[in-house]
């Protein structure tokens, strides 16, 4: 594996961070709203992107979203050890539970400790979630499947 690094990333990388989020066919609307949060990696020395994960927070809870790795460095160990560093910022940061949204990718969530709940469970609990709010007035949130990890 190329050696890489997990950094926050800040409002200069998201040029880099939609390209990767478009190729991964994953939405970047709200991604860096106030109550967001989202983490980066990138090949030590060179200005590639190659891995996405963002949390939306709320009051006890947090919105694991848009995670995504370059199809070049997935099976790799990246993409885990990306959505362990978002745990690890949503509990630093007091929420004791995090949601996340998937149509195709349940078993890969399941695999982290995840189970699938009502999406009005995620409404209620993230209700000013820019993603949430996104979802709805495209019309996706009724096809999403919602899914819980208790940390």
């Amino acid at each position: 594996m190329t050696d890489i690094i997990i950094r926050y990333a800040t409002l200069d990388d998201f040029p880099r961070v939609k390209v990767l989020l478009q190729r991964c066919h994953l939405s970047t609307e709200g991604l860096f709203e106030p109550g967001s949060q989202c983490w980066l990696i990138e090949e030590f020395g060179k200005q590639a992107v190659v891995g996405v994960a963002a949390m939306e927070f709320g009051d006890s809870s947090g919105l694991l979203r848009s995670v995504g790795i370059d199809p070049v460095f997935r099976k790799q160990g990246l993409g885990a050890a990306l959505t362990n560093t978002a745990f690890e910022g949503c509990r630093m940061s007091g929420r004791s539970t995090v949601y996340c949204f998937s149509t195709g990718a349940g078993s890969y969530w399941q695999r982290f400790g995840f189970r699938e709940v009502p999406v009005s469970e995620v409404t209620d609990a993230l209700p000013n979630s820019p993603q949430l709010i996104y979802f709805e007035r495209v019309g996706w949130l009724p096809t999403e499947i919602a899914w819980r990890k208790d940390l």
